[in-house]
């Protein structure tokens, strides 16, 4: 009797892997309006709108971005021991696909890579909006607004 239960539960599982991977979930967003920036666009500071309305869960919140260079970004923080800065690098057009059990794919408009220390390395994916007739950089309690 065990031997037929096993035998059940694994082609139960088999069956619910098969349906599941098949199963893909797409997000619209509301607006579909496309937006064409170009590199050199981007450069200059970047104010986040939301800085006195949310906090990060860590404590620290992304206060503005100076895109520097064609590649070089500096990224200023607001966290519980005052201002802090980090020099970062950042590229547009990012797209990443992981695909060994699970089909993972990232999309971002802009990527942002910086060090908050020595040992830990982010990645901050935003999303090129225009809202308002103005061109935001978005993301998780991230609203950037070119000055």
């Amino acid at each position: 009797m065990k031997k037929t239960n096993y035998i059940f539960l694994i082609i139960l599982l088999l069956v619910i892997i098969a349906f599941s991977k098949n199963n893909r979930r797409e997000i619209r967003e509301e607006s579909t309006e496309v937006v064409v920036f170009s590199s050199a666009e981007f450069i200059g500071k970047w104010d986040n709108a939301l800085v006195g309305k949310t906090k990060k869960d860590n404590g620290s919140l992304i206060q503005s971005i100076e895109f520097v260079n064609d590649s070089i970004v500096s990224i200023q923080f607001i966290d519980s021991t005052g201002i802090k800065t980090v020099n970062g690098e950042w590229e547009t057009e990012f797209q990443k696909e992981m695909n060994r059990w699970v089909k993972l794919e990232f999309k971002a408009d802009v990527k942002i890579s910086y060090m908050s220390d020595k040992s830990h390395l982010n990645y901050l994916l935003l999303k090129l909006k225009k809202k308002n007739e103005k061109v935001v950089l978005t993301a998780d309690h991230i609203e950037l607004v070119k000055k």
